[in-house]
């Protein structure tokens, strides 16, 4: 709500911009910082690594920069990823900053290495609905030129990458990347274990839910000292569903189609073409970053909440002179 009060014109959009610009500039080079000093062996005091994400266990590290996870640091990554498609996507005439398109292919590489299925699963989706709405645009000289020097830098890096690692290590990389432990990982099938156990949850009390929080403690048989009560579910639609009922997940799922209805309205009334391409590549990126909900539960992450108020932000610049009150 804060978010979506402070930006009430373009300029403050802006600002917000450059704030994420720097911030994410300084996480990414901390990422690749983690991710290097990892591999030549600095001490996790040093690269601030989580140990269960340092190459002790897949022999190469999965970033997390100042994230808890590096599945929170992808999700994150996907706000950023929005505000850079939005400034490349821009019709103005004036020279577009250098720094676009490298920044969009360290975001990429970033969110590769933090090996986070999740978030390479928005980054698909949002690159999908975003060429699919551009296509005219997309099939140009100078933008085939781009992509294609990108996806060469890829291929040169990754290269060299697996290069380095190895072949029993690129397996691996590859394997995890590509779901290959579906039937016996235990990133996979513990999920399917939680979800199987919030939905046992959600038939107790099917309307109100067990209560915020509860899904851990319920798992446990509410036995405090238990490690089990800090568990989660690992989908937050799911979760929701299991603590605050079918009431929590259907006021949750009407906020977030709210928002949606919104952006579309806006788009209809403003006249502003750069307001109505940051509206659509936000409102893509928002959805993003939902999708990725499917596979982590925090509902208390800051980044997706400010998110869905620079959506709204935007979304008041546009009604602004609408008689419209929404």
């Amino acid at each position: 709500f804060a978010t979506s009060q402070l930006i009430d014109s373009k300029e403050k959009l802006t600002q917000i911009q450059t704030a994420l610009f720097w911030g994410a500039g300084i996480a990414l080079g901390f990422g690749f910082f983690q991710f290097i000093g990892d591999m030549i062996g600095l001490p996790l005091s040093v690269t601030g690594l989580d140990p269960g994400y340092s190459k002790m266990v897949f022999g190469f590290p999965r970033i997390q920069a100042f994230s808890r996870e590096p599945l929170y640091f992808g999700n994150y990554l996907l706000l950023v990823l929005g505000f850079v498609m939005a400034n490349i996507g821009l019709k103005s005439s004036a020279p577009k900053p250098r720094a676009l398109f490298p920044l969009l292919a360290i975001l990429i590489v970033s969110m590769i290495l933090t090996m986070s299925r999740g978030a390479l699963l928005g980054l698909v989706f949002f690159f999908l609905v975003w060429c699919f709405l551009n296509i005219k645009k997309i099939i140009t000289p100078k933008i085939i030129t781009h992509s294609s020097a990108l996806l060469i830098i890829f291929a040169i890096g990754f290269g060299l990458l697996f290069s380095f690692l190895g072949k029993d290590l690129k397996d691996i990389f590859i394997g995890h990347i590509s779901v290959a432990d579906l039937s016996f990982g235990e990133s996979t099938q513990g999920r399917l274990l939680a979800y199987e156990k919030a939905i046992s949850a959600f038939k107790t009390a099917p309307i109100i839910g067990i209560g915020i929080g509860n899904y851990g403690a319920f798992t446990a048989g509410f036995d405090l000292d238990s490690p089990d009560i800090k568990n989660i579910v690992n989908n937050e639609y799911i979760e929701l569903l299991a603590e605050n009922g079918i009431v929590g997940l259907t006021g949750f799922l009407i906020l977030i189609l709210y928002i949606f209805w919104r952006s579309a309205l806006a788009l209809r009334i403003t006249q502003d073409d750069e307001l109505k391409n940051y509206l659509v590549v936000l409102s893509i990126a928002l959805m993003a970053i939902l999708l990725q909900y499917n596979f982590f539960s925090t509902l208390s992450i800051l980044h997706i909440w400010v998110a869905m108020g620079v959506v709204v932000g935007a979304q008041n610049i546009a009604l602004a002179n609408s008689k419209l009150k929404c």
